[in-house]
């Protein structure tokens, strides 16, 4: 059964991490140790890394992974202990969701928010997270008042796992769902992933042929038959 944790309003601290582009560096199926690894560097790496949940979809552009309707992704990696994940993201009217080591951590829209950094990261028998956002703020007076960006803490917290949970590697899922009302029935409400940092120990999925390998595979396998036919 899974234990459900709701962020709140609560003060914590979280510094914006430094997103830098690093290529993967093991064997599939093998462990490794990542270093600001961003998923969203290219496609390659994003279909690799990721695979997408529920029937909407997403769509890759400019301003990042734009998650369609209630679509969520799940981690084809598995995340080890002292291993973290950084999300970066917009979202308007969408409460998010984080399920990793049989748990789940919810966030709650934050009015006002223009970005939103969640860092989620494994600690022994703990998954620590962190919520910060970016908002415009008014200030001066009179004639001097300007609108500048602040990152505010919005909270930091920990969760305790299982200890079962806590001996093996673990997927991770992202997902949002629609804030109800009716102020928000014709509102732009997806979620658009602008960065998906990953930093620590992972063990990378298992990798099946593809296409191009298994055709390979059948033409190898038919050549060999016709040989074995041909001898007297």
């Amino acid at each position: 059964m899974q234990t459900r944790t709701r962020v709140g309003w609560s003060a914590g601290l979280l510094c914006l991490l430094s997103v830098e582009f690093m290529a993967r560096t093991a064997e599939p199926g093998g462990s490794t140790t990542w270093n600001k690894h961003n998923s969203l560097q290219n496609q390659a790496t994003l279909e690799a890394d990721w695979a997408p949940q529920g029937k909407d979809g997403y769509r890759i552009e400019a301003a990042g992974l734009h998650l369609l309707g209630d679509t969520g992704i799940k981690s084809r990696f598995l995340l080890a202990d002292k291993g973290q994940c950084t999300f970066v993201f917009t979202a308007r009217n969408r409460n998010l969701s984080v399920d990793i080591c049989g748990e789940t951590i919810e966030v709650m829209a934050v009015p006002g928010a223009l970005k939103y950094v969640l860092e989620v990261k494994r600690q022994g028998r703990k998954v620590e997270y962190a919520l910060s956002v970016e908002t415009l703020e008014t200030v001066g007076k009179g004639k001097q008042k300007v609108q500048v960006l602040q990152v505010k803490p919005v909270a930091a917290n920990a969760v305790q796992i299982k200890e079962k949970a806590a001996e093996e590697p673990s997927p991770v899922r992202f997902s949002s769902h629609r804030v109800r009302g009716p102020r928000n029935e014709n509102s732009f409400q997806d979620v658009v992933l602008q960065a998906i940092v990953v930093n620590g120990p992972v063990r990378l999925p298992e990798t099946k042929a593809t296409g191009g390998d298994a055709e390979g595979k059948q033409k190898k396998d038919s050549s060999s038959e016709r040989d074995r036919n041909k001898r007297p």
